[in-house]
């Protein structure tokens, strides 16, 4: 497929970072999915990791791990309805994946290390279990499971409601966080001001159905799931929801987070993420 990539210089945005991480660019990348943004470096000596973020968020999530991990050609794209990425959708785990896969198609990159977090660890399950060509391996940081995450209707509410409210986000991520460093809280509230009310919608609908937990047993690449003192996905249900019917999964715990480790503990899930793109090579 011919490349339709235009690399774009990323100007001031209220909600986001004023400047790009040092060696990143933004790039516009078109596709028959749709239009995409996504943070770009390529380092050729290093492997392909794809970060995909959860919901209420964007790629910015990952500023924090991508400022530490050493050479890697890295694809952190913005899922749709998120930063300029097509409005539109597809907001549902098959066209978010495919979308996926176009931009990682039109970026050069056949197979990867995929690092999903929340929804984006749903998302990238589904790849494993559907496109296993590819997935290299995948590590999941505290991810919605495969059968989905149904709220109570209180919290249905107030998820569904916090479009662009920050109040509200500021409620949720109070309720999902543990050890947010200073101005950790603010910076989340800034990266959640951007994805459009469909995005946080539709994908709300999409990330708490699932509905792919037979899939599962069609994984067979290495996989860790990385779980915390998440209050929504605490240790002992990831291992059975995630880990257990995984062929090749193992859990981490990292004791004392939340469930924004991007954010609450970013040194360590580095750390994480390079121990295993060093056992796939040895």
């Amino acid at each position: 497929m011919a490349r339709c990539v235009k690399k774009l210089f990323l100007r001031q945005r209220e909600v986001t970072e004023a400047t790009l991480l040092p060696n990143f660019w933004d790039e516009k990348i078109d596709s028959p999915q749709g239009r995409m943004y996504a943070h770009r470096m390529v380092e050729k000596s290093g492997p392909n990791i794809v970060f995909v973020h959860g919901w209420m968020m964007n790629a910015h999530i990952w500023d924090p791990i991508r400022e530490i991990l050493g050479d890697a050609n890295v694809l952190a794209p913005h899922l749709p309805g998120a930063h300029d990425s097509s409005p539109d959708g597809p907001f549902d785990l098959a066209g978010m994946a495919s979308s996926l896969i176009a931009a990682c198609d039109e970026a050069g990159i056949e197979e990867a290390i995929w690092v999903g977090h929340s929804m984006g660890g749903q998302i990238v399950q589904w790849l494993a279990a559907h496109h296993p060509e590819h997935v290299q391996g995948q590590i999941l940081l505290c991810p919605v499971p495969a059968a989905g995450l149904p709220l109570p209707p209180e919290a249905m509410e107030l998820f569904a409601g916090s479009a662009t409210n920050r109040e509200l986000q500021g409620t949720i991520l109070d309720m999902a966080t543990i050890d947010l460093p200073e101005g950790g809280k603010e910076r989340l509230l800034r990266i959640g001001a951007e994805p459009s009310e469909a995005n946080i919608g539709e994908t709300l609908k999409t990330w708490t159905a699932g509905g792919f937990a037979d899939a599962l047993a069609n994984i067979l690449c290495p996989t860790v799931c990385v779980a915390s003192d998440d209050p929504f996905l605490p240790p002992d249900f990831l291992q059975a929801a995630v880990v257990d019917p995984i062929a090749k999964a193992s859990l981490v715990h990292l004791p004392g987070a939340g469930h924004y480790l991007p954010t609450e503990r970013p040194a360590e899930t580095a750390a994480i993420i390079q121990s295993f793109i060093a056992g796939l090579s040895a």
